[in-house]
């Protein structure tokens, strides 16, 4: 019987996420192999991958795991949609850092102080 992957269920569930979500994602690996006796012993190959969500595109799955300087770079997976076996969101959009800028322009008080020094 051959499996269809993703599931019904899966897919509802991938068209559902919003940039952001905290998933779980459990999907197949290819597996290569050499001077095995019985391929078939070793053809499965599992894999779990936690990230936030980023988007669907073209057939796959792009997950991030760290992002860097206010989005300028990111570190992540791309999982082709075709090996996911199931998604579990963990938590719905992930919590922004807070930013340390301030929201508004705000004038910053400068404190000048003289110090006498005496010479010897």
């Amino acid at each position: 019987m051959i499996e269809k992957l993703p599931s019904d269920e899966t897919v509802k569930k991938l068209q559902s996420l919003v940039k952001g979500d905290d998933l779980i994602v459990y999907w197949r690996d290819a597996c290569g192999f050499r001077d095995v006796k019985k391929p078939e012993e070793i053809y499965y190959t599992p894999k779990t991958t936690r990230g936030a969500f980023y988007t669907l595109i073209d057939g796959h799955l792009i997950l991030v795991t760290e992002e860097t300087g206010d989005g300028e770079s990111y570190e992540g997976t791309i999982i082709p949609l075709g090996v996911i076996e199931k998604v579990e969101v963990i938590r719905k959009r992930r919590r922004r850092k807070q930013s340390k800028k301030a929201k508004t322009p705000y004038p910053i008080k400068v404190v000048t102080q003289i110090i006498k020094i005496h010479e010897r």
